[in-house]
């Protein structure tokens, strides 16, 4: 929901023949969003996987877009960037606890008002 804390998870997966060195994972967040949009994994060998877990704090709500800007070098040291879009979507903030105390004041109102038209009557 709009404003609250969520936690993001994401699945990074060395899928060449070859092993990665000083893997990290860089997010490019919407605005609004807030957090650590980074998260270092360090080595992956081929065909091996990581999570990159972000405690995030949601901007505006609806469909969001994000990029995941994944940062590795191969084993002759040479600097590689992979980057891959995803979307978010945010619902806005709910209103069920304004309505389930308004309910609660209504039925309090007609329990109210029963009792005392019974009583009313008993007169």
């Amino acid at each position: 929901m709009s404003g609250e804390t969520f936690k993001l998870s994401l699945q990074i997966e060395n899928s060449g023949k070859l092993d990665a060195k000083a893997v990290s994972v860089y997010l490019l967040l919407p605005r609004g969003f807030e957090g650590k949009n980074n998260y270092f994994i360090g080595s992956l060998e081929s065909g091996d996987s990581a999570t990159a877990t972000f405690k995030l704090k949601a901007g505006n709500s609806g469909e969001q877009n994000v990029e995941a800007v994944i940062d590795y070098m191969d084993p002759k040291f040479e600097r590689h960037e992979v980057t891959k879009k995803f979307s978010l979507y945010v619902f806005p903030k709910s209103y069920s606890e304004v309505y389930g105390i308004v309910a609660f004041l209504i039925a309090l109102a007609i329990y109210y008002y029963w009792n005392r038209r019974k009583k009313k009557q008993s007169d």
